[in-house]
């Protein structure tokens, strides 16, 4: 199985990279998609379980493809962990693959001192 993480729709609170979701915690919330692709040619796929994110809309057990679900995070979010997504096969036998949610947006805040003043100004680094 493999997972594909999107922002559903771009959002400059969130940011995609791999299967980790970087979301900005306070800001007003957005909403991101994970796609699983799975497959089991000898006994078939009878469910995908997308899990419950605390503070965070979204999470079922689906039974047909496309294996896909839609998470909103909101202000309240701080969730700073992995979560497994767990395919079944009609054997009974499970795969499971994590994607994470991480607070910032992978870059990096920071403040730069003027030498010749005593004001400050703040550098927030953002991804594309």
């Amino acid at each position: 199985m493999s997972l594909t993480l999107a922002e559903n729709p771009a959002s400059g609170a969130q940011h995609v990279s791999g299967t980790t979701l970087f979301y900005r915690p306070g800001a007003g919330g957005g909403t991101f998609r994970v796609t699983a692709t799975t497959d089991d040619p000898q006994t078939g796929v009878t469910s995908v379980d997308f899990p419950s994110v605390a503070n965070v809309t979204g999470g079922s057990s689906q039974t047909s493809s496309p294996y896909q679900e839609d998470y909103t995070w909101n202000a309240a979010t701080t969730d700073a962990s992995g979560h497994n997504v767990v395919a079944t096969n009609g054997a009974g036998a499970t795969t499971s693959v994590p994607f994470t949610l991480t607070p910032g947006l992978g870059g990096a805040d920071g403040t730069v001192d003027h030498a010749d003043r005593s004001d400050r100004a703040v550098l927030r680094l953002e991804p594309p």
